[in-house]
């Protein structure tokens, strides 16, 4: 898939109630425009209440290289295929509103494409911040995670646009799990994918334990739908829903009296527990949690997490369920 034509580079993202932090992120990246090879950026926004679209008018009427579009409703897989399509570039450079970036990082992630006409796809790193000794206790749970040398995140990806449109882009009948879905499709194209590990992203996590709950739920449910049967844990989630699933029985069977039921009980919750343990212990993090402050916050982190896998998993076999009843 040699390609030789010029690079040009339409920088995309899509947003929603994001205000905190856009407008940094984007004058960060707007110096890097020069009207050669970085074009513009193209930001669609899906309805946002927050002060998000006023912002969005008030910078594109400040710098014209700024585009940007609004449809409300739209999800983000939905809001960054009508950015691609308002792009102008030849080269997709995406990006997610509330990151920041290092200096020189659309160079340092457009530079395989020049080097390499076979190029296809390339995707920078992730790096998780917090700000609290909660955001950092999950930060160092997620750190270390090496899946954007093979599973770039969509708010660090840049691709032709020939191979966007060629596999068709994202999916947009789910809400997340999308960018997963995308990689899926162009390694099963054959497109040829380098990582560019200079290119980092800097991600706040989430806050607290409820929009951790709804992040992993949200997850889960759309990678179910998109033909992962398990979700984003695979084996993980299996082991995990069985932990659950055994405790519960157990906890049930002993309150009624049930021969074994507490010991079941037992079992179940050791596993978890196991599991827990193991997370916090490999890669050295054990290190960042022997304070017992910490080490409260990563087990209700966890919990909340696993949570919002199993009940994504199972909301997503019903809705997949639903959709091929449907058709």
């Amino acid at each position: 898939m040699a390609i030789n034509e010029p690079i040009r580079v339409s920088v995309i993202s899509t947003t929603l109630n994001c205000q905190e932090g856009l407008r940094e992120c984007v004058e960060h990246l707007i110096q890097e425009l020069d009207g050669r090879r970085f074009l513009e950026i193209v930001i669609v926004d899906g309805g946002s209440s927050d002060g998000t679209w006023e912002l969005l008018l008030e910078m594109q009427q400040q710098e014209p290289r700024i585009r940007v579009f609004q449809e409300i409703g739209a999800n983000i897989s939905r809001g960054r295929n009508l950015a691609v399509q308002h792009s102008r570039g030849n080269v997709i450079l995406s990006f997610d509103s509330g990151c920041q970036v290092v200096d020189g990082y659309m160079r340092l992630l457009i530079q395989p494409f020049i080097d390499d006409p076979d190029c296809g796809v390339t995707g920078g790193k992730t790096e998780v911040v917090g700000m609290n000794v909660f955001e950092e206790s999950v930060a160092c749970l997620q750190q270390g995670t090496p899946k954007d040398t093979f599973n770039p995140s969509s708010r660090s990806i840049a691709l032709r646009k020939s191979v966007f449109e060629a596999i068709g882009g994202y999916d947009e009948s789910v809400c997340a799990g999308e960018d997963t879905h995308l990689n899926h499709k162009w390694r099963n194209a054959g497109v040829k994918y380098v990582h560019v590990p200079e290119a980092r992203v800097f991600w706040r996590v989430r806050p607290s334990l409820g929009s951790l709950y709804k992040m992993q739920r949200r997850n889960a449910t759309g990678s179910v739908i998109l033909r992962n049967p398990w979700g984003p844990g695979g084996w993980v989630v299996r082991l995990n829903i069985v932990a659950l699933a055994v405790s519960l029985a157990g906890l049930l069977g002993g309150v009624v009296g049930v021969t074994g039921g507490w010991y079941a009980a037992g079992v179940g919750a050791a596993g978890w527990i196991g599991y827990v343990l193991f997370r916090t212990l490999r890669r050295k993090r054990w290190k960042s949690f022997i304070d017992p402050v910490r080490l409260v916050c990563v087990i209700a982190i966890m919990l909340a997490m696993d949570l919002g896998t199993w009940s994504g998993t199972i909301h997503g076999w019903i809705q997949r369920r639903r959709m091929n009843r449907e058709k």
